[in-house]
Parts: C-alpha cells; sequence; structure tokens
C-alpha cells in the first residue's frame, strides 16, 4: 500500500531535496514528488512500475503539489492534473519510453565533475577562446 507524507516529516537531511521538482529518490526508501502546477485544482501521482497505484498530492500556497510515498529507483509514474490530464513530470530525470511515456525516478541524476583547464588565481576556470 503506498502512502503518504509531508516533505519535512524526516527532518533536516532531504530539506534540499524536498526543494527539488519532480519524482526525487530519498535514499531511505521513499520518493518525494513535486510539481508547479499553479492552474490546477488538483495534482494526482499514478504510479504505473512496479504496482499501480494513484495518489492525490497536497497543494503548497506557491503553486506546487508535493507528496511522498514508499519507492525507490525505478519507480515509474504519471501526473494526473485536476482528474483529466495525465502527463510525465516535466522535470523528469529519466524518459526511458519516450516523451510521452512514464517518467522514472533515478537514483542519482547529477554529479559535478570536476572541469578540465587551466584555472585562474582565485580558483576560477578559464573559459573561451584566445
Amino acid at each position: 500500500m503506498t502512502t503518504f507524507a509531508t516533505p519535512m516529516e524526516t527532518g533536516t537531511q532531504n530539506r534540499r531535496l524536498a526543494a527539488e521538482p519532480g519524482g526525487v529518490c530519498l535514499g531511505d526508501g521513499r520518493v518525494r514528488f513535486r510539481v508547479w502546477a499553479p492552474h490546477c485544482r488538483r495534482v494526482a501521482v499514478e504510479i504505473v512500475h512496479p504496482e499501480r497505484a494513484s495518489r492525490e498530492l497536497r497543494s503548497t500556497p506557491s503553486g506546487y503539489f508535493v507528496g511522498t510515498t514508499r519507492g525507490e529507483a525505478g519507480l515509474r509514474y504519471f501526473y494526473v492534473l485536476d482528474g483529466e490530464r495525465r502527463r510525465p513530470d516535466p522535470a523528469s530525470r529519466a524518459l526511458p519510453e519516450g516523451v510521452h511515456g512514464p517518467s522514472e525516478v533515478v537514483r542519482k541524476w547529477w554529479t559535478p565533475a570536476p572541469s578540465p583547464g587551466p584555472t585562474l588565481a582565485g580558483g576560477g576556470r578559464l573559459c573561451g577562446t584566445w
């Protein structure tokens, strides 16, 4: 059974992740969903893999809809806007079935890589052509 909680219920370690849009794997067996839909009255997340479930997200005064559920990387989902329009996540990190298919939660979607090339005295990188 899929249940939702508010993003901040687990303490400060997930506050940065709670602010990111999209479906984010929190790393503790939960996934947090956050989508900006200021013109919608209702937004639900429809989970299509590994098990089917649908839950309403909670609206915030800033136009975001948020919710947290049990899940891991590999979970696939759509957002359902006002009970009618089924859409992939606009902030999706993976769309394995294409742009009209479900979004997929990934474990880690961005890692800063060291930038090659010379540096300035203050630590900045030289960019451009000379």
